[in-house]
């Protein structure tokens, strides 16, 4: 793996274990979370089991698209789901994903309640070595895997790229599938760098360095100032992955 004193320019992401404000009225809570191995999910089902101590029944529901599940949440037909604050902050100004919905997002978000928060992840891009990828101004014109498509973190991906760089997809080839489709599709070469929202070290992403070197994909010092608006969503700071850890 490629050995680097570290990277700067990483974005991370604070997560609410949120709730219906109906929950109360509810026999089973419906919870809705992430594909496992994530730490949402991780969260969600160790929820559900201290739950199910106190004899409550808490049925989860794995792999879903948690922005669309928030507005299930909003509107009392599910009762639980881990949500990306930031998210929960467009929801409620009728931004981002939103943005179409009119009132209807704030008040489907007036029908949210957090109940606890912790950071979940970071979101961390990498490429193979042999790309010469080095910063996001490397990605113009290569195939870029940024997240699941209809989900918040290809959204989200994208608004980092324009804002650091000034591109568009289209000024590279933005690809969006499952999370699982988008980590084949770079152990099989089908694209040059991906973004994956994981802790800072995990076995996700270090498995990739096992069979040839990769090397991440940093925010240049210069343009860290380019991102300060996406930081002015709640829940969202920048990290420095420190070296060693991959």
């Amino acid at each position: 793996m490629n050995s680097f004193t570290k990277v700067l320019g990483v974005a991370s992401l604070a997560i609410s274990l949120a709730a219906s404000a109906g929950v109360a009225n509810a026999d089973a809570l419906r919870a809705h979370t992430t594909a496992p191995g994530a730490a949402p999910n991780t969260m969600t089902k160790l929820l559900a089991k201290y739950a199910e101590d106190a004899g409550i029944d808490v049925q989860v529901i794995e792999g879903q698209k948690l922005i669309k599940s928030m507005l299930l949440l909003g509107q009392g037909k599910i009762e639980l789901m881990p949500t990306i604050v930031g998210q929960y902050a467009r929801l409620a100004t009728g931004t981002g994903p939103y943005k179409d919905m009119g009132d209807k997002g704030p008040e489907i978000a007036d029908g949210i309640r957090s109940l606890m928060e912790f950071n979940a992840a970071t979101m961390q891009a990498f490429a193979w070595e042999s790309t010469g990828i080095k910063t996001y101004h490397d990605l113009r014109g290569r195939k870029v895997y940024v997240g699941p498509g209809g989900g918040g973190a290809g959204t989200d991906t994208e608004e980092i790229i324009r804002l650091v760089t000034g591109m568009e997809p289209g000024d590279y080839e933005s690809f969006k599938a499952p999370w699982g489709e988008g980590m084949a599709m770079m152990r099989n070469g089908q694209v040059d760098a991906m973004i994956r929202i994981a802790p800072v070290g995990a076995a996700i992403i270090q498995e990739f360095g096992l069979s040839s070197p990769i090397r991440f994909v940093q925010i240049a010092e210069e343009d860290l100032t380019k991102v300060q608006p996406y930081l002015k969503v709640p829940g969202r700071s920048m990290s420095t992955i420190p070296a060693g850890t991959y």
